[in-house]
């Protein structure tokens, strides 16, 4: 079974929108080569947008010595270029419920190169997480209802331009079940 995460639709209940927002952990092993992944061992994690019956993201998780092809395969796959971080397979239970700040950072900085809709909401919420952690420095907050957010910039060479991050039309249960999602495949 392939971990997905799907975009609530509209016209649902919040029950049902809240529904749609399963992410699963990472893979015991290479999608490519299907080898285990050991504790402590660095893999690739990327996300593929699933046009199937619903929308929605699919995560798969590659080792480092099949990467390099999987990513060339990818970059040509898509316009727009794969959606991925690095992360690695926890020691213990334990270091699963810590989040990986290095590879939650990493996948938002590609996140914000992305102008794709679908995506909108996922880049909002680890922007939200990475403030929240102070991993990247929010500059205001939007006025009124809108809550939109300004930081600035965290990809190298950018420090001076700032970001807009336009909030995405969720409610905040459905915010805290995706944040709650992305803590547990991000921090596995």
């Amino acid at each position: 079974m392939t971990p997905k995460l799907a975009i609530a639709g509209q016209g649902k209940t919040e029950a049902e929108k809240r529904q749609e927002w399963r992410i699963a952990g990472f893979s015991r092993g290479c999608t490519c080569c299907q080898a285990p992944f050991l504790a402590g061992q660095v893999f690739f994690s990327y996300l593929r947008i699933d046009a199937g019956e619903k929308l929605g993201f699919e995560r798969l998780d590659v080792c480092t010595g099949c990467w390099p092809a999987r990513a060339l395969e990818l970059r040509q796959e898509t316009e727009a270029g794969p959606i991925f971080w690095r992360t690695r397979r926890p020691r213990d239970k334990g270091a699963s419920s810590v989040v990986d700040l290095v590879a939650m950072r990493q996948l938002f900085e590609q996140l914000l190169e992305d102008e794709r809709e679908e995506i909108e909401a996922l880049r909002y919420v680890i922007g939200l997480m990475l403030a929240r952690k102070k991993a990247i420095r929010v500059i205001r907050a939007g006025a009124g209802a809108r809550g939109d957010l300004y930081f600035k910039d965290p990809r190298e060479g950018r420090d001076e331009q700032r970001v807009r991050l336009p909030v995405p039309r969720l409610d905040e249960e459905t915010i805290e079940a995706l944040k709650s999602q992305l803590g547990e495949i991000l921090g596995s």
